[in-house]
């Protein structure tokens, strides 16, 4: 018969004394979570319409910028993008990199500063915010330099691999990483492949990731100087 006490005994040792609590303080404790984020977020959105209102009345968009790089950033994802989509939806600013600029326009005309509009909709409600995603392009200079250094790490850690009648022994030198593995000439086999593929996917031209780079370091320096 087994002993069920004993058993908790054990798990628990196993989970390095972490205790498994009982369902309803699990529940409690995501009620309290969810009660926390409603209340972070009313704060998220109260701040912001106090943030535009504040550009409004003087033209001055530090407090918003700081809301979005400072205090909701980049980490945080949906609020982040959720709060640029309703800065956008309500007033002229504009993120460019980390600076905000009243460049928005519509039909040619700048946007106006939409306060209560803005004050009644939160951006946990405003449905252009929900659908809001930022875009997050990869490019051929990315990859191939991903690979790259896969290449070289892997050629490093044969370096450190001490071997004995074809067999891993263990690294050279310890202090650095070895490769500890079968079939190392079938490895290097693939290896040679790869860096073979990383050659032919370099030989032509692609400049779109230095293109795309150039286009937003002029976008930033255009609104450095719109901000100024």
């Amino acid at each position: 018969m087994v002993n069920k006490n004993l058993v908790v005994v054990e798990e628990a040792a196993a989970h390095k004394g972490l205790v498994l609590l009982d369902k309803a303080t699990i529940k409690a404790a995501q009620d309290n979570i969810r009660k926390s984020l409603v209340r972070l977020d009313q704060a998220i959105h109260q701040n912001a319409v106090q943030c535009l209102m504040h550009a409004e009345k003087h033209g001055d968009t530090s407090l918003f910028r700081r809301l979005l790089v400072d205090i909701v950033d980049a980490k945080s994802g949906y609020r982040r993008q959720g709060i640029i989509a309703w800065m956008r939806e309500f007033s002229p600013m504009e993120l460019n990199g980390d600076v905000i600029t009243l460049t928005g326009t519509f039909n040619g005309l700048r946007k106006p500063f939409l306060i209560e509009a803005a004050n009644a909709t939160p951006f946990t409600e405003l449905a252009g915010a929900k659908e809001y995603v930022l875009q997050r392009p990869v490019f051929r200079d990315t990859i191939v330099s991903q690979v790259s250094k896969a290449i070289s790490a892997y050629e490093k850690a044969v370096e450190n691999t001490l071997i004995e009648n074809g067999q891993v022994v263990g690294p050279k030198d310890v202090s650095k990483p070895f490769y500890n593995g079968k079939h190392m000439d079938k490895m290097g086999e693939v290896f040679a492949k790869m860096a073979a593929l990383v050659d032919e996917a370099s030989s032509f031209v692609d400049t779109t990731q230095a293109e795309v780079q150039a286009r937003e370091a002029l976008e930033k320096a255009a609104a450095l100087n719109k901000a100024a």
